[in-house]
């Protein structure tokens, strides 16, 4: 009788291990309102320095897409996206206002299982001319592989407010870059970059560098005179699809800034230098009207 029992038991632990649903991973992407996917699965996503990326490469070169890329920031947001036909004809997201013409839907990250799930639909670019192509795609339970991140690079969030809503900004793509006047050191001006969501820009630019910054509040605004410059600006479209990854002052509107930024910590990590610090002001049109407010925006620098 007792080796009855364990046997019953060995048999509904088993049954139910038998029933556990493994998850299915579903990968479709449709181009031109074609009723075929032009991908197969598998494809591989990962995630490192704050991205997920999702990429689908036939090597035979058989399918409609040949390589597929996509970038997601951590909160769902795309960051950018490429895909190469089977014909060689390569199409990009546009790189300063990415969410205009690509929605990302029903994003899902499962931390516990690794997976994430997303809708996307929209139009990519063939870059330098006019020509576009209609995509859309589902991906479910897509397999995520995290790799280390050495260096995070420069970040701003921020949530805008107008009279009518409010906008969560939040990190694209950053970077920084030094410039200096015939290789001089003692005349380098620093820069920090940063394409945000919604189609905004903004730029730190000091003749200081950021790192020997002491913890405190600075005033921004239109006065030279003052330690950090900050240029905020809105995208407002392409007007030469010649110059499409060229940033033309042209495509933005600049707004004037009254406000102050608050360095908080000078960090290390990983080997690197960090900024970080708050940053709040009102944008001010060519009337002088205010037209955005930003408060308690969150920025971290990567000194170069």
């Amino acid at each position: 009788m007792k080796y009855l029992v364990i046997l019953l038991i060995a048999i509904f632990f088993f049954s139910c291990r038998s029933q556990e649903v493994v998850p299915t991973e579903v990968a479709q992407f449709f181009i031109d309102g074609q009723a075929k996917s032009a991908i197969n699965t598998p494809v591989g996503a990962s995630e490192s320095c704050g991205y997920f990326i999702v990429n689908s490469i036939d090597f035979k070169n058989t399918l409609p897409v040949h390589d597929l890329s996509i970038q997601l920031i951590k909160s769902g947001k795309i960051a950018s996206m490429r895909m190469q036909l089977k014909n060689g004809r390569r199409y990009e997201t546009q790189p300063f206002n990415p969410d205009k013409y690509i929605t990302i839907s029903n994003f899902k990250y499962d931390g516990q299982a690794e997976t994430i799930s997303f809708d996307l639909s929209g139009k990519l670019f063939i870059p330098t001319t006019d020509s576009s192509i209609t995509v859309s795609g589902h991906f479910e339970q897509l397999s995520v592989k995290s790799f280390d991140c050495n260096a995070l690079n420069s970040n701003l969030a921020a949530t805008i407010e107008t009279i009518n809503r409010s906008i969560d900004l939040e990190t694209l793509s950053g970077g920084a870059s030094v410039s200096s006047m015939n290789g001089e050191v003692a005349k380098r001006t620093y820069y920090q970059y940063f394409i945000l969501n919604n189609g905004f820009r903004v730029v730190f630019e000091s003749g200081t560098d950021f790192k020997s910054f002491e913890a405190g509040t600075y005033k921004i605004g239109v006065d030279s005179s003052l330690p950090v410059k900050v240029t905020f600006q809105e995208y407002k479209g392409l007007s030469n699809p010649h110059y499409f990854y060229v940033y033309s002052p042209t495509d933005w509107q600049e707004y004037r800034l009254d406000g102050t930024i608050t360095i908080t910590d000078q960090i290390q990590l990983n080997g690197r230098s960090y900024t970080q610090g708050i940053i709040n002001f009102t944008a001010i049109d060519s009337d002088g009207k205010s037209v955005y407010n930003v408060r308690q925006g969150s920025f971290s620098l990567l000194n170069i």
